[in-house]
Formats: structure tokens, C-alpha cells, sequence
């Protein structure tokens, strides 16, 4: 079980079901680890869950790590019906204690087969993790969303979709 942040309220729900494995990283929820602490990074986003990225026994660098999530069914927790607005999706790296380390983590958001913003926005979120994570360590983002209608801007240049590049690179 984990928590999600939401206007400042936590909001108690299985948030991610499952956990992914890429190139032996494990992802998972840290179950309200983050609660109360650190700041929002951007007041214009209501919804975030906290990610954790534990590298297992091996030193990593510049690896990516994978999680399945079902965004309907956190905007449901938070007890919001609105459609997902995949544009909005921002992750930022964040330290022990909630403070942003890295503002533009690059992500992919590959989407799930059946999916419908509505009713059904899940898929899997991509993470890569830049330089070097010790082995036995953590690291620790946030992933920040919204509903369709929220007027928050394009991203620029961190979100990626299936087949697609991030500009510039």
C-alpha cells in the first residue's frame, strides 16, 4: 500500500500495482515514505506519487527503470473522474527529504494496450536515471499529473512516447 499526494492531502490506495524490473532495478512505492515532507515542485500540478528506485547489489549509470501505472485509478483514489491529461506528466528527482535534486528527469510513457484517458490511462512509465547510483542505494522522484482541461503547457523536451525522441537529442 502507498499514499498519494494530492492538494496537500494524502490519499491511502494501492497506487501502482506491481512492480517493474529493468536491467535489475526494482521499482516501488515507498508507502508514504515522503509524506509531509518536501515542498511541491510546481503548484500548478494538484496530483504526485512518490517513486523509489533501489539499484540492488550493483553500482548503476545511466540506467532505466520501468513502473506500471494506472493513472484512472490514482485520479479515483483522489476521488477525481476527469479524463488523464498525458501531456502533463512531469518526473523530478527529489532527495531524503522531498527537495528537488534534478527538475527534468527524462521519462517515457508507453501506454498499455485498451488505453482510454477516461477510462483506462495506464501503461508504463520509464525512468532513466542519470549518472551513477551506488549500489545499495535509492533514489527517489516524484511523478506529477493532471487532468485533461488543466491548461498546464507542452513539456519541454522531457516526455517521450513510444517511438518518439526527445528534442534536441
Amino acid at each position: 500500500m502507498g499514499k498519494m499526494k494530492t492538494k496537500g492531502t494524502d490519499v491511502g490506495k494501492e497506487l501502482l500495482r506491481g512492480t517493474g524490473l529493468v536491467i535489475l532495478l526494482l521499482l516501488s512505492l515507498p508507502g508514504g515514505e515522503l509524506r509531509g515532507q518536501g515542498s511541491w515542485w510546481n503548484a500548478s500540478w494538484r496530483f504526485r506519487v512518490p517513486v523509489t528506485v533501489d539499484a540492488g547489489s550493483y553500482e548503476r549509470y545511466d540506467k532505466p527503470a520501468e513502473v506500471q501505472v494506472n493513472f484512472t485509478g490514482l485520479l479515483a483514489s483522489a476521488g477525481e473522474s476527469s479524463p488523464f491529461d498525458e501531456n502533463s506528466l512531469r518526473v523530478v528527482e527529489v532527495d531524503g527529504g522531498g527537495s528537488v535534486v534534478d527538475p527534468g528527469v527524462d521519462f517515457q510513457f508507453d501506454k498499455a494496450p485498451g488505453y482510454d484517458a477516461a477510462s483506462n490511462a495506464a501503461g508504463t512509465l520509464v525512468l532513466l536515471l542519470n549518472g551513477v547510483t551506488p549500489s545499495g542505494s535509492s533514489r527517489l522522484f516524484h511523478v506529477y499529473f493532471e487532468v485533461s482541461g488543466s491548461g498546464l503547457p507542452a513539456p519541454a523536451g522531457h516526455l517521450r512516447h513510444a517511438g518518439g525522441k526527445i528534442p534536441g537529442r
